[in-house]
Formats: structure tokens, sequence, C-alpha cells
């Protein structure tokens, strides 16, 4: 066992703190056997880095100094304020050969939101009583600094802030989702991350039988929204019983039932997303700095946007008056615009 290091080894009883743990990378079953069997071969090699009595680094190594009677070092950050400590758990993940793309825009994305929180806490110590706090760092420059560093633009930093918002508000209610995503099992893009986070406590416990089921594949949001639709419908029908009606499918040539509504439900389910992201668009873009150009792509696409939707509603509202249900002029078409 290594013990050249000068620390002072004993069964340590420390705590975990949740904030701490989120910032870990998932480690799977396999990687922790070999964690342990690593540990039981070489001994301990390095301290476990705690700050006030709670797990800094090191979490799983003390489960298994402890379930082992493994005495083990500490080595104290104390003198670190939270903050502090969570940046650098955020740095240290960034560094690392083995992340995926998808923890770090994670990481970026909290490493940004952990600096605005720290602007806003030291801006309320220094700011009398009575008088209301503001921030001492311009958002746009904490998120210009982060991007100068990752080699990325400031406006893709605040989406991956976004995004680990959206990830930490799963996480909070089904864990192993967030686990799917960010180890990249499946693949998922930063505005359907989004969306997800937006769902139901039951859509989403629905969605972690259907995400738990992939490989990296990349789902996307009409394959969310037709899972969701088809167990609102079929809420009796377990995940299993349906894998297996799936399984026993294959390698059966049958044309699936055609269904007229099809087409219109996907896009009908497609559209509060494109909303969504327009909405968006208005309080995350830098327009005062983007360039002309992507202005006037941006408007010509909008514009094509909105003659396809005033096409499909004229449309629509032709058939129904051939079918004799015509509504009033417009209804169609308000319902339908963007």
């Amino acid at each position: 066992m290594c013990r050249d290091q000068g620390y002072s080894y004993a069964m340590h009883e420390l705590k975990t703190d949740e904030s701490f743990e989120r910032l870990h990378v998932f480690m799977s079953k396999v990687k922790l056997k070999r964690l342990e069997q690593n540990i039981y071969q070489r001994g301990v090699s390095k301290p476990i880095i705690t700050w006030h009595g709670y797990i800094v680094d090191g979490h799983k190594r003390y489960e298994i100094y402890h379930r082992r009677g493994i005495e083990f070092p500490i080595r104290n950050i104390d003198s670190w304020s939270r903050f502090d400590v969570m940046e650098w758990l955020c740095d240290k993940n960034l560094k690392r050969f083995d992340l995926t793309d998808e923890y770090r825009k994670y990481f970026i994305g909290k490493k940004y939101l952990i600096q605005i929180e720290k602007s806003n806490s030291r801006a309320a110590e220094e700011t009398p009583e009575g008088k209301e706090p503001k921030p001492l760092h311009n958002r746009y420059l904490i998120a210009r600094e982060l991007a100068d560093i990752h080699h990325i633009s400031h406006s893709t930093v605040i989406k991956y802030s976004q995004y680990t918002e959206a990830l930490d508000a799963i996480y909070n209610r089904e864990p192993d989702i967030v686990n799917s995503i960010l180890t990249g099992q499946v693949r998922v893009s930063v505005e359907n991350v989004i969306e997800i986070s937006r769902l139901s406590n039951d859509d989403l416990h629905i969605l972690k039988d259907c995400f738990s089921g992939k490989n990296c594949d990349r789902i996307i949001m009409s394959e969310i929204w037709h899972e969701l639709q088809w167990n609102r419908v079929h809420p009796s029908v377990a995940p299993k019983k349906k894998q297996q009606q799936s399984q026993a499918n294959v390698g059966i040539k049958k044309m699936p039932k055609y269904d007229p509504d099809s087409e219109l439900m996907s896009l009908t389910l497609t559209i509060p997303m494109w909303k969504s992201s327009l909405e968006r668009l208005k309080t995350t873009a830098d327009f005062e700095h983007s360039s002309t150009d992507a202005r006037e792509k941006l408007l010509q696409q909008l514009s094509s946007l909105g003659d396809s939707i005033y096409m499909l509603s004229s449309f629509i509202e032709e058939g129904y008056r051939n079918d004799g249900n015509a509504k009033e002029p417009g209804s169609v078409c308000a319902e339908g615009s963007l």
C-alpha cells in the first residue's frame, strides 16, 4: 500500500453533498469493479479531497475503502469557497481525455452558472443593507471569457448553461435519463433536452423506459412525442410487454395499419418545439453584435416559414369547406400560426 506521501491514514467518517456528487462523471458497474480491483491489488494511491468534512473528490473510492476496511488519507481544502470547489470540479472534469461531448457541454454550462451565482453572491455581500445589489460581473463578459477558453461563441456558452439547467431539472426526477444522455448512450440535441425538461413527472417516467432500451441512437422530439402519445392511449401495457410484442413481430413482413392522422399529429406535436425555440432565441441571441448577413438570412427563413404556414392553413380550410365542416374564416390559421 502506497504510504510515501506523508499523509495520515485512518478510517475517516465523511459526509456527502449532492451538489458535489453531481459534478462527477457517471461510473458504470464495469468501471466500478475495475476500480475496486485496482485498489485491492495496489492499495491507496491518492487521498480523498474534502471540504469541511464533505467529500469533494473520491466518492466511489470512499465507499470501497469503507466496505473493505482500508485506511486512507484525506486532503482538506477548507479555505476555498463552495463556488471555488465547484469550479475546480468542473475544470478537473473538462481536462479528462475520455469526456463525452455531452459532459463537456454540461460542465461548461455549469461553470458559467456557478460564476454567475458567485458574482451575484459577492455583490449581495458588498451591497449596503436596504439597497438592491448589482451584479459585479456582466453575464456577457463571463460568457465571453469561457468562450475564449473553450474556443466556442459566447452564445454557445449560454446555450450550454440552459442545457445544464435542463439536465439538472430532469435529474431531480429521473436521473437515469440524464445518465443515458451524458454518457452518450442516447444522443439528444440541446434543444430537445430543454423540451424534455418541461415534461411532467409521469411523462418523464415513461421516457425512462424508452431511453433505457436505446444505445448510441439519436432520439428526435417527434419520436418522443409518439412514444408519449402511444403510452397515453395504451397506459396498461407494461414496457416489457411492449418490447416482447415488438420482438415477436421481427421478421413478420406486415404493413402497418394506415393512420390518416399520423402525419398531421406529428407536425402538431412538433410545432410547440418550434415556438419554444423562437421564444428562446429572443432572450439568448446577441442580436446587437450579430452580423447583418445572419439577421437577413434568418428573416428570409422566417418569411418563408410564414408563407408555408399560410398556404397549409388555407389548404386545410379549403378541405374543411369541401367536407361541409368549415370553421370561421381564419380560425385554423390562428391556431396553427407561430
